[in-house]
């Protein structure tokens, strides 16, 4: 099928120009990072298995009949062929092309794509300087890499350090548990210090943290609010509802993790109260109405009464929505780059 998705198309030219070949009959597929906007020339659907931690992208990759899972898998080398969309971030990069190589069969090929400047022009020289021949082609201002597990001579000592680069670890500053590819997964976001900063002490009942990453706010909430019963961590990356459940061990059952997609529902109604630090980026790309999903979605799921409290980029101006969705909004904070608004729907 036609696509003009610039990783599938520099995926295609690798495959017209000989850089891999066809699918064959009897192989089996992993693809890793891939949305449900895919080429079935690459990725035949009875032979391919999809790793997408997204929930929106899973849901779109079922839709389409592929089996999902959320985790690359730790067992022995069971696929003739990976393909891996990499993602920017050098450690996870590097921990997903060690995950895939780990799976594949002797013989088989591992192939890596991105964009050019996001990871795409250190590919090769990442794989070959853990010592594998690479072969590469470019197209669309992306890379393709490909790399043939001959079954003699691999490498192993670089890529077993690589695999431990996607575990969870504990973050120094907070002593919470966090892993390459979250969301400020080592360091402290501005944003949600701020609002840990000011976070009204009051919140009560049960609530919900909306884009919960690996539950910094959450943690808040929990210490600073003692008659919250019950809070909801909502994220659509499934490490980061991991990573939340073992952060909020200590406080049994007042926490609850949610793999969702939240701009398509959070599946949610009657809360008493929502904290949230919306993202605005989809991908590279800043999207407004990411953040105005959410403010969307959080009014869906309040009652009657219920609390939002919300901090965003100033210069987003997410006013026009609040004023309009909710009954009385007010400014908490206003400095720098940051607003906090506690909203009452």
């Amino acid at each position: 099928m036609k696509n003009e998705n610039p990783i599938l198309v520099a995926l295609s030219h690798g495959l017209k120009t000989d850089l891999f070949p066809l699918v064959g009959a009897g192989m089996v597929v992993l693809g890793i990072g891939f949305d449900g906007d895919v080429d079935d020339d690459l990725f035949p659907v009875s032979a391919t298995t999809m790793v997408q931690y997204w929930a929106g992208p899973a849901t779109r990759l079922r839709a389409r009949g592929y089996a999902v899972r959320g985790d690359v898998p730790d067992g022995g080398a069971v696929f003739d062929r990976v393909i891996v969309h990499v993602p920017k971030q050098m450690d996870e990069m590097q921990y997903l092309l060690a995950a895939g190589w780990r799976v594949l069969k002797p013989g088989g090929d591992l192939i890596a794509v991105a964009a050019n400047d996001a990871g795409g022009s250190r590919l090769g020289p990442v794989l070959s300087d853990a010592g594998l021949d690479v072969s590469e082609s470019s197209k669309a201002k992306c890379r393709v890499v490909r790399v043939v597990k001959s079954g003699v001579d691999v490498p192993d000592a670089p890529l077993i350090q690589w695999l431990g680069y996607g575990t969870f670890r504990v973050h120094p500053d907070t002593q919470m548990t966090t892993c390459p590819g979250l969301f400020s997964w080592d360091r402290v976001d501005a944003g949600s210090a701020l609002l840990r900063d000011h976070l009204p002490s009051d919140l009560s009942g049960v609530g919900a943290d909306f884009g919960c990453g690996y539950g910094f706010l959450s943690r808040t909430v929990l210490n600073q609010c003692a008659g919250v019963t019950l809070l909801h961590g909502l994220d659509a990356d499934a490490r980061a509802v991991a990573a939340a459940i073992i952060n909020m061990q200590p406080d049994g059952e007042r926490f609850r993790g949610h793999h969702v997609d939240i701009p398509a529902g959070s599946g949610l109604t009657g809360l008493d109260f929502i904290v949230m630090n919306p993202p605005f980026h989809t991908g590279a790309r800043e999207s407004h109405d990411l953040g105005r999903a959410f403010i969307a979605r959080a009014h869906e799921s309040l009652r009657k009464g219920g609390i939002m409290v919300m901090v965003a980029n100033a210069h987003l101006g997410y006013e026009v929505d609040l004023n309009r969705l909710f009954s009385a909004v007010n400014k908490l904070y206003e400095g720098g780059v940051f607003k906090i608004y506690q909203c009452v729907k």
